[in-house]
């Protein structure tokens, strides 16, 4: 397992998942993510040590229940971070090693989650899906108008759920037959029986099925699949009067006619059979596309959307006369009762306020169940404080729905205003789905009513899922006023065998105490990750800014700004620990960077006002400290206008304010944002620093002062 347990390998694995798209999924995990990269070369390390002795092995899976259009659901697996980040370690060699047998295939048959070529090196593991989809649109239309009129579609039913593991590592086991190997799948089939049944549910283990949800299962996918393509590229090459591609389990015959086409399709349900898989029989279909229908075809394929998604992935919103264009798409599939997914998820995400768009989604929201989601995003953006949109969330959560996904749902979009009711809360604690009380607890959080699910039946459900324990220990450490409490609070957090517990512990010890002696007691036993994490952070001292803006980006004179004599220690451990965040976190998550940044600018300003003897009422109020008594403009004014540019672009930040306005959804700080507000920031720094360091020379009668800079800048 030599090249699968490198620092390297398992570097790409964690930024392959921090540059996975941003959605649903991966909002679950990316705070645990984050919190692994606080310090990712110690995290690693131990997280290779631990797999080396055979000590690591998978947690249990959870998993969320998504509508189909079907009506039956599809089953998304929510993989605790630890394991995930050594699937896709292990999904990163496998890549390696199959990329030459599926490659071949590249936009010519297959046209689905494409890897990239430098797999040695990028940070992203599948090339851009839309060049991807575009060339499998190309191809279609090139064998249309090649007279290939006749279009056979095929589609495997519930394909990743139906997987078999035997065969699946038999397939990679044929690839190589060293130990080495071996003992790596033997982890990913480890992995695999552990999170292919809900382990919130029942307790069998089950031998099929890959995770849908993680990066790097659309991989196990497509090798799986290695069988189908040879065997059709084969028979094709040597007949030559067929056209075959797939797009993931979408599969396309085309032939000049009908009786060629069946023939091939009657071929590929054999291959399917041979891998355990079953047809989707209802979306069998055979279709004859004459050559004055082709580009209708195309159209009603592919190119609904794309005029408006060129243009609104160029500008980040749509021009008036494209909105209308697009509301009138929206209703029309609404009226003709045709509910085509994928115009009604790009509309809601896209289109400004519409009185009618929002009575026809509450009046046909059970025929959109697959939509849901962007159903309640585009009821909150718009109508939160709509009577007849509350009286549509009240309705719903106060009947039986056996759909978690639905009320879950609800719970995310509308926390502030669905308003606490006993009779709300009394059917909604009926319900054991993990997912719909993961969002229950913010919504009792937000009215102050944790304590209703306190008793020691719910903390027995609650301990039994990792992530409603992580969230219920968070909330008990950030709203405990006491400090000694909070501190045994956070060590018991550190104390956990699971390691994303503990992680987040060890962040809200950061967050609260810096670099405050923990005061452990000798026999209490750290979680391994968190001990090797505060060894690493032990030698930290008051000095952290100082030497941070000094070796960083050349500012020596930060040392005459950063100390002991300018301001408390207090003050100044406070703007050790925003920052060491800050640094922690910059390559992965530029908003939460940007937002650790703002917060030592707020505490760096009430620090030097209070030197002045400036006196600052209301500290909350960043704006206020900024432009009080003119002092920060006349005396900094490089700084007071870098400081007030970040603060602007912070407080747009889709973690404090949803939407910029009422029509532009917030958008993160992009990799080219936070290089320029780096830049303000340490341009800012510099001038504050150059001011106390000819401060600190001119002072006739400084001795005292000279002394304990002298010492500050030793310690």
């Amino acid at each position: 397992m030599c090249e699968f347990l490198t620092k390297k390998n398992f570097e790409l694995a964690f930024y392959r998942l921090s540059t996975a798209k941003r959605d649903y999924y991966k909002e679950l995990y990316f705070n645990d993510l984050k919190n692994f990269g606080l310090d990712l070369n110690t995290n690693i390390e131990i997280l290779i040590e631990l797999i080396k002795q055979n000590i690591y092995g998978p947690y249990k899976a959870s998993k969320i229940y998504l509508p189909k259009n079907s009506g039956l659901l599809r089953k998304i697996t929510v993989i605790n971070f630890i394991d995930l980040i050594v699937y896709q370690a292990i999904l990163n060699i496998i890549a390696k090693k199959f990329y030459d047998d599926i490659s071949i295939f590249y936009n010519y048959i297959t046209f689905s989650n494409l890897l990239v070529e430098n797999l040695d090196s990028s940070k992203f593991f599948y090339r851009e899906w839309s060049k991807s989809w575009n060339a499998f649109r190309k191809k279609i239309k090139q064998y249309l108008n090649e007279g290939y009129s006749y279009v056979g579609e095929f589609d495997i039913a519930s394909y990743y759920d139906t997987i078999d593991h035997f065969l699946l590592m038999e397939i990679l086991k044929s690839k190589e037959d060293n130990n080495e190997w071996v003992d790596m799948l033997n982890i990913l089939e480890r992995q695999l029986i552990e999170w292919s049944n809900d382990s919130d549910r029942i307790d069998l283990k089950i031998h099929h099925g890959i995770p849908q949800g993680p990066l790097g299962s659309a991989l196990l996918g497509e090798i799986y699949l290695i069988y189908l393509d040879i065997h059709l590229k084969d028979r094709l090459d040597s007949e030559g009067n067929v056209k075959y591609v797939r797009y993931v389990d979408d599969i396309r015959i085309f032939a000049k006619d009908r009786k060629t086409v069946e023939e091939y399709l009657r071929y590929v349900e054999l291959l399917v059979n041979d891998l355990g898989l079953i047809p989707q029989y209802d979306k069998l279909s055979i279709k004859n596309v004459e050559k004055s229908e082709i580009d209708n075809y195309i159209k009603s394929q592919f190119d609904k959307l794309s005029w408006i998604d060129k243009y609104f992935r160029e500008r980040g919103r749509l021009k008036s006369k494209h909105n209308k264009k697009l509301v009138k798409l929206l209703k029309d599939t609404i009226d003709k009762q045709d509910f085509d997914k994928t115009i009604i998820k790009f509309s809601l995400y896209k289109i400004d306020k519409n009185e009618q768009i929002k009575d026809m989604l509450m009046n046909n929201y059970d025929k959109m169940l697959v939509n849901f989601d962007g159903i309640c995003f585009y009821l909150a953006k718009y109508f939160s404080h709509d009577n007849k949109v509350k009286s549509f969330i009240e309705k719903l959560l106060n009947r039986d729905i056996f759909d978690d996904y639905i009320i879950s749902t609800l719970l995310k979009y509308f926390i502030k205003h669905i308003k606490f009711d006993i009779n709300t809360y009394n059917t909604l604690q009926k319900n054991r789905s993990w997912y719909v009380n993961y969002f229950m607890i913010d919504w009792l959080e937000y009215y102050k009513k944790l304590g209703l699910i306190m008793t020691e039946e719910k903390r027995n459900f609650y301990s039994a899922n990792i992530y409603l324990q992580k969230k219920i220990l968070s909330y008990q450490v950030l709203f405990e006023n006491d400090i000694d409490v909070k501190r045994e609070l956070i060590i018991e957090m550190m104390k956990s065998d699971i390691p994303i517990i503990a992680l987040e512990g060890l962040k809200l010890y950061y967050q609260f105490f810096g670099f405050e002696e923990l005061r452990i007691k000798k026999d209490v036993r750290l979680n391994k990750f968190v001990s090797a994490n505060l060894k690493e952070e032990s030698d930290k001292s008051v000095n952290y800014t100082s030497n941070f803006f000094e070796t960083k980006y050349g500012i020596e004179n930060a040392r005459y700004l950063f100390n002991t004599e300018v301001m408390s220690k207090k003050d100044l451990d406070n703007l050790n620990r925003l920052l060491f965040y800050a640094d922690k976190i910059e390559d992965i998550d530029y908003s939460a960077w940007l937002s650790y940044i703002n917060s030592f600018n707020h505490n760096l300003v009430i620090s030097l006002l209070e030197k002045e003897n400036i006196n600052v009422e209301n500290k909350k109020e960043y704006d206020n400290c900024l432009n009080l008594g003119n002092y920060f403009a006349s005396t900094f004014p490089v700084a007071y206008k870098n400081f007030s540019k970040i603060n602007k672009r912070r407080n747009i930040l889709p973690p404090n304010h949803p939407y910029e306005n009422e029509k532009e959804y917030a958008k993160p700080l992009t990799k080219s944002e936070k290089g320029y507000f780096e830049d303000l920031e340490v341009k800012a720094i510099k001038e504050i620093s150059n001011k106390y360091y000819t401060l600190y020379f001119s002072r006739k009668e400084g001795q005292a002062y000279d002394d304990e800079v002298a010492y500050t800048l030793n310690d």
